[in-house]
C-alpha cells in the first residue's frame, strides 16, 4: 500500500506461459472472497518458513534500510490475523470464531489487536457462537446521541458475503443477526446495542487501535514482541545423567513447550492451576517410587537453585497448590502429544519398550487422563479430597484403567435445590475392608478419614443434621435424611452403583497381583531353603487365596 513501507505483499500474477513479457497483461490470483491472494510483508518478516523470500527481497533490493531493524526483530503475530492500514479499511469476520486478530500496519511500526467474544453467547445452555457465516465490516466513529462528544468506535457491517445461519434450530435469537448497514450488535440488559470500544478504556489487547484516531500516540515498541530464544533440548530424564542443558526455566508460564532429544519433539507442559509459580526452574526426571507397581512412574520437576546437575540431590519436586508432586502420570505420558517424552524414557533405559507397548494394548480404551483427578494403584492408598465437590478417582492396574466417580458422598438431597455440599474443607482418605458386624461375609469396603488436611467449615446452620461431620482416624459417616440414622459410608463391591463398577475389577486384580507376588516370593524362599540345607528336592508350598 503507498505511503506505508510495510502494506506490501508477495502475489501470484496468473500468466499463459513463461514469457515475462506476459507479466503485465496476467492478472493475479484471487483468494475465496474475490480478493487477490497474497502473503503480506510482516507475514514474511514475521515467520521463519519465509526466510527464503525474505533473503530474495533484499537480494532485489526491494526491503529499503528503514525495514533492517524490522527484519532482525520482527513481532510475533498470529497467522490468522488480518492485517489493517487505515482504520477505514474494511476486513472480513468469521461469525464461527469466538475471536478476532487484527495486525495494525502503520509506516515504520506493527502493532496489533485482540477481540474476544464478539458472536459468542455464554448462556450455560448454549455456550457456543450460535451463527455461521462471514461478514464484511469496518471501524468507524459512533455517532449515536449517546456517545456524542466520547472517544469510543464501533464496527459496522458492509455486507454479508456467506448466508448467515443458525447453529441450533430453536435459538432464541438473544444474540442479533449481523444486518447489512447497521452496527454490530449485542445483547444489554435485555435489549440490542452496538458493540461499542471507548478508546480511553480499553483492554491490554486493543491499547494499539488508539494510534490509528491519533498518529501522535505511538505503537507498542516492536521490539517488544520479540520472540523467545529457543530452549535446548532435553537429552535424559534420568537422575543420573542429567546435563546443565536439561535446566528449564518455567517460571510464571501457562503453557510451555519443552523440546525433548530435539528441537523438533516438544511435548506442552501445563500447570495444575492457572500458572507455574514464580522460581520454577530445575529438571525433568523419571520417579518411581520402589513401593509402587511400575504403573506408577511418572515425570516429575526437580526444583534446583541454578543449572548444575549436583544439586539435584538437595531439591525439592515442584508441588501443587495441595502440596502434591506436580507430574505427568504415566497414563499421560501415552497419550500423542506427549510421545517424545515416551520415546526419552525408552532410550534411557528407563521404562521396557515390551511394558510400553504391554500397557499400550492392555490402555487402549482408556479414559482420558486429566492431571486434577489422582491416581490409586492399590486399594490401600490414600488421597486427598476437597469436602464441597464429587469423589473422582482413577483406577491403574496393568490390564485396565478405571474411574470411580461418587457424586453425592459428600452431599445431601434438598428437595427444591438438588445435592448440595454441607462443608468445606480437605480430608485424606482410605479404603479398607469392613470388619463390621453388619457386613460380615460380604466384600463391603468402607472409607476411614486419616487425616484432616484443611480445616472443615460448615456451608449452613445445623450441617450436623444434615452430614456427619468428618473425623481424624474414624469411619467416613452418612445420614438417613428420613430417620435421623447415622452409618458409616459403605460399598459393596457386588452391588455398586453404575459410576463405581470399576472398582471391583480394581479390588480383584490389585488382590490377584498381590497374590501372585506373594505365592512368588514363597516358592523363592523355599527354593533358596533347600539349596541351603544341600536338599533335591523342593519344599511345596500352597498359599489359599482369599482376595477381596
Amino acid at each position: 500500500m503507498a505511503g506505508y513501507p510495510l502494506g506490501g505483499e508477495i502475489r501470484f500474477r496468473l500468466t499463459a506461459h513463461n514469457d515475462p513479457a506476459l507479466f503485465d497483461s496476467g492478472t493475479d490470483l484471487l483468494g475465496p472472497s474475490g480478493e487477490p491472494w497474497g502473503i503480506p510483508l510482516v507475514t514474511v518478516l514475521n515467520f521463519s518458513r519465509y526466510k527464503a523470500l525474505k533473503e530474495q527481497l533484499e537480494l532485489d533490493k526491494l526491503l529499503d534500510q528503514d525495514l533492517k531493524l524490522i527484519c532482525d526483530t520482527p513481532p510475533l503475530i498470529s497467522r490468522r490475523s488480518r492485517v489493517l492500514y487505515t482504520l477505514e479499511q474494511p476486513f472480513y469476520l468469521d461469525l464461527a470464531a469466538r475471536n478476532f486478530e487484527l495486525r495494525l500496519v502503520l509506516s515504520n511500526s506493527v502493532g496489533r489487536i485482540r477481540v474476544n467474544n464478539t458472536f459468542y453467547d455464554h448462556r450455560e445452555h448454549i455456550c457456543c457462537c450460535p451463527y455461521t457465516g462471514r461478514i464484511l465490516v469496518r471501524f468507524e466513529r459512533c455517532t449515536p446521541p449517546q456517545h456524542t462528544g466520547t472517544n469510543s468506535i464501533a464496527l459496522r457491517v458492509l455486507k454479508v458475503i456467506e448466508p448467515i445461519s443458525t447453529v441450533k434450530p430453536d435459538y432464541d435469537m438473544r444474540l442479533p443477526i449481523p444486518t447489512e448497514g447497521r452496527l454490530l450488535e449485542k445483547p444489554r440488559y435485555n435489549r440490542s446495542a452496538p458493540i461499542v470500544f471507548d478508546l480511553n478504556k480499553l483492554p491490554n489487547a486493543m491499547k494499539d487501535l488508539r494510534a490509528f484516531l491519533n498518529p501522535s500516540l505511538p505503537l507498542i515498541p516492536i521490539k517488544q514482541y520479540k520472540r523467545c530464544t529457543r530452549r535446548p533440548a532435553v537429552q535424559s530424564l534420568d537422575p543420573r545423567r542429567l546435563v546443565p542443558s536439561d535446566f528449564i526455566d518455567i517460571s510464571n508460564a501457562l503453557h510451555v513447550h519443552v523440546p525433548i532429544t530435539s528441537s523438533t519433539n516438544l511435548v506442552c507442559l501445563t500447570p495444575t492451576s492457572h500458572r507455574f509459580p514464580p522460581r520454577t526452574h530445575g529438571f525433568l526426571y523419571y520417579h518411581q517410587d520402589p513401593s509402587l507397581p511400575a504403573t506408577a512412574g511418572e515425570v516429575r520437576l526437580r526444583l534446583t537453585a541454578s543449572n548444575d546437575p549436583a544439586l539435584f540431590q538437595s531439591g525439592t519436586d515442584l508441588a501443587n497448590r495441595y502440596g502434591h508432586p506436580w507430574a505427568i502420570s504415566l497414563p499421560q505420558l501415552l497419550d500423542s502429544g506427549r510421545a517424545p517424552l515416551k520415546e526419552r524414557l525408552i532410550l534411557d533405559k528407563l521404562v521396557e519398550p515390551d511394558f510400553i507397548r504391554s500397557l499400550e494394548i492392555s490402555w487402549i480404551n482408556r479414559p482420558r487422563a486429566h492431571a486434577n483427578i489422582q491416581c490409586l494403584h492399590r486399594l490401600e492408598d490414600s488421597f486427598e479430597v476437597p469436602l464441597n465437590h464429587s469423589l473422582r478417582l482413577r483406577l491403574i492396574t496393568p490390564h485396565s484403567i478405571g474411574v470411580l466417580f461418587l457424586p453425592y458422598i459428600f452431599k445431601t438431597n434438598e428437595q427444591l435445590e438438588g445435592y448440595l455440599p454441607v462443608y468445606t474443607g480437605r480430608t485424606k482418605l482410605g479404603f479398607e475392608r469392613s470388619s463390621l458386624k453388619e457386613h460380615l461375609g460380604t466384600d463391603t469396603i468402607v472409607l476411614r478419614v486419616l487425616k484432616i488436611t484443611e480445616p472443615i467449615q460448615p456451608l449452613r446452620p445445623n450441617s450436623e443434621m444434615c452430614l456427619p461431620m468428618p473425623r481424624e482416624g474414624a469411619l467416613l459417616q452418612r445420614m438417613n435424611q428420613k430417620t435421623g440414622r447415622v452409618y458409616p459410608y459403605s460399598l459393596d463391591l457386588n452391588n455398586l452403583p453404575t459410576e463405581a463398577k470399576a472398582l471391583k475389577s480394581f479390588a480383584r486384580s490389585v488382590a490377584q497381583d498381590v497374590f501372585n507376588n506373594q505365592k512368588l516370593m514363597l516358592l523363592l524362599a523355599a527354593q533358596k531353603y533347600d539349596r541351603r540345607i544341600g536338599q533335591k528336592w523342593g519344599t511345596r508350598v500352597v498359599v489359599e487365596h482369599r482376595g477381596i
